[in-house]
């Protein structure tokens, strides 16, 4: 085989190996949800991916973890505890009673001494926004001190973002966390950690923002 052949098969091998680097490439991925069909890429806004959890039981799905140097950390949980039907966004008044079932799971974590001097400080309907409009979903923020378990003191108060709406069909559930001492460069993170989200959420069907805001007048919380 001539060398001039050789050579270039050699560099060829070296490109394939190292991955493409080229400027406007599409992001890596890192893991892809068979049931829903998002692909998370590794970085998600200023957040880097973790890894992700498979649950035994296929009713909670899978944990997906985003994280920024143990400061911030973001948990994507996709899941559908066996309901059907959920459709996407508030749709479904499943995803109404599950919001509240989270809510409780966070105050079951203070009585547990895992949480101290939890406290909700907000709770509304947002917009995430997709490429083809926006999908409605329930928030909640809360601060509170984390401890180390029952008996020891908080290390610092922490502000966390519960997110909860529907997507394809299964739960779409979000809890965003970071110290409260640096809550501006938090929600800065979270607003750019939801664009890239929503960004992956490519299916939306009209009329789900009109919808959020007749929920929001109706439901109380």
């Amino acid at each position: 085989m001539p060398r001039t052949l050789l050579a270039l098969l050699g560099l060829l091998i070296v490109v394939s190996l190292a991955g493409s680097a080229f400027p406007g490439d599409p992001p890596a991925i890192a893991y892809g949800e068979p049931k829903t069909g998002i692909t998370f890429p590794v970085n998600l806004g200023p957040l880097q991916y973790l890894g992700v959890k498979q649950y035994e039981t296929p009713e909670l799905g899978v944990c997906i973890r985003y994280g920024d140097k143990g400061l911030i950390k973001a948990d994507i949980f996709i899941y559908d505890l066996g309901e059907k039907d959920l459709g996407r966004g508030l749709q479904s008044p499943a995803v109404t009673r599950h919001f509240h079932q989270v809510k409780g799971d966070i105050y079951t974590m203070e009585k547990m001494g895992r949480y101290q001097d939890l406290d909700q400080v907000s709770a509304q309907v947002i917009a995430i926004p997709t490429p083809r409009g926006q999908i409605p979903a329930l928030s909640a923020i809360f601060t509170y001190g984390q401890t180390e378990g029952p008996g020891t003191a908080s290390t610092e108060t922490r502000v966390s973002h519960l997110i909860l709406t529907a997507y394809q069909d299964a739960f779409l559930k979000i809890r965003f966390t970071y110290p409260q001492q640096q809550k501006a460069q938090g929600d800065s993170a979270l607003k750019k950690f939801m664009q890239d989200l929503g960004s992956r959420l490519q299916e939306c069907r009209a009329g789900t923002s009109r919808f959020a805001a007749n929920f929001r007048f109706h439901e109380k919380y």
